[in-house]
């Protein structure tokens, strides 16, 4: 289940041309496309289910640094080939609602995802800006900042969004509204502040949130940690707060940790479902690499109750080569996951799934193939699954 269902809107086609090219990149830092096949025992057939993710980034200028970022989700692509005009058993004219609901969720037209126009050198110094955003906009404990801020390699983990997650956990949150950002990088290229106010996206109008966020970009340690708050929500407000830290010594292992609160009640009292763990040490033993994942999955999740939460996951994964130094790489990666509030759900207490699988790699884009055994709950009909996964960025 998608958690952000941006607003829609028609993007007229004729409108492409009158961007002018010279001043602006087109670029598609996002393009995921995971492709899911399993065993249909009424027909007898593969069905195959594409979930897709893109976004396009139209951006230029540097004195007033402007950007324009649209795309969609769906969870199911292929879905558009389908009758969405469903008619209510006993009725030859009733539209059946449920249908049409999941065709409009599954449409692919072009969505706003979000816009900002930044004001440089704020205060006539090189080191201050504002931003005016609206949509999505930064998100938090993700260790994505480091990349595109700071330039540095890919800290982030790899047991992230819609390939594992229904409600894609990728950082711990992400700002989305209306609002203005004041930044500073205090003289260095080492440290990045940010301060946000905004009418929240994710909780409605005439609700607005506040958060600071600060991050530093070391040569051996990476971190960043933030602190917000939402009103009127309650009688005191809703409060979120996090951190990641990061640390490669350089020589054979490197840590990575996640560990923040996406929502807490005022005057409530803490409870484990309120909390966002994910420890993975990496151990490099040429040309292995283990992986180890401890993730507890939060109730909450981008200011929304999650499906999956109090859920306690163990993810090993065992890799063969390095993914951005040679064209092919794979591995075994296994994932052992307790859910804690089985009774209340209709989730079973355990499962555990294995997946082989092997990777392609080229410039822009990674190609992922996998087969999904599922060991726990045991079914049959459901015990195989194909995976073909590719992320692109160009």
């Amino acid at each position: 289940m998608r958690i952000i269902r941006p607003r829609i809107f028609t993007l007229c086609i004729l409108l492409i041309p009158a961007i002018s090219l010279y001043a602006a990149d087109l670029t598609v830092p996002k393009l995921d496309l995971l492709t899911t096949g399993n065993w249909n025992q009424d027909t007898n057939r593969v069905d195959l289910v594409t979930t897709a993710e893109t976004k396009i980034a139209i951006s230029g200028g540097y004195k007033f640094g402007g950007s324009l970022s649209l795309g969609f989700f769906s969870e199911d692509l292929g879905y558009l080939d389908q009758d969405a005009s469903d008619v209510v058993e006993g009725s030859d004219t009733q539209t059946d609602v449920n249908a049409l609901a999941n065709y409009l969720d599954n449409n692919t037209y072009l969505r706003f995802q979000g816009a900002e126009l930044t004001y440089r050198e704020l205060f006539g110094s090189s080191n201050n800006d504002l931003t005016f955003f609206v949509g999505e906009s930064d998100s938090f404990a993700s260790g994505d900042v480091f990349m595109t801020r700071f330039g540095s390699a890919d800290i982030t983990t790899r047991y992230k969004g819609n390939r594992y997650f229904e409600s894609g956990f990728d950082g711990i949150h992400t700002v989305n509204g209306t609002g203005l950002r004041i930044g500073s990088s205090w003289g260095t290229d080492r440290n990045q502040t940010d301060f946000y106010f905004y009418q929240d996206g994710y909780l409605g109008t005439g609700i607005y949130s506040a958060d600071a966020w600060t991050a530093f970009n070391l040569e051996t340690i990476k971190f960043e940690t933030f602190l917000g708050t939402s009103f009127p929500q309650k009688s005191s407000g809703i409060y979120r707060a996090g951190f990641l830290f990061y640390y490669n010594p350089g020589t054979t292992g490197e840590f990575l940790a996640e560990i923040g609160i996406p929502k807490w009640t005022a005057g409530e009292a803490f409870e484990i479902g309120d909390f966002y763990f994910l420890f993975e040490p990496r151990i490099h033993i040429d040309p292995l690499t283990v992986i180890l994942t401890l993730f507890w999955q939060p109730d909450y999740y981008l200011q929304s109750e999650t499906t999956e939460g109090e859920s306690a996951d163990i993810h090993i994964n065992f890799l063969f080569g390095d993914p951005l130094q040679s064209t092919i790489s794979g591995g075994l990666e296994t994932s052992f996951i307790v859910n804690t509030d089985y009774q209340s759900t209709d989730e079973d207490q355990f499962e555990i799934v294995t997946s082989p699988y092997i990777s392609l790699g080229s410039p822009g884009i990674s190609w992922n193939f996998a087969c999904d055994v599922n060991l726990l709950p045991f079914h049959l009909e459901t015990l195989v699954e194909g995976i073909i996964y590719i992320k692109a960025a160009f």
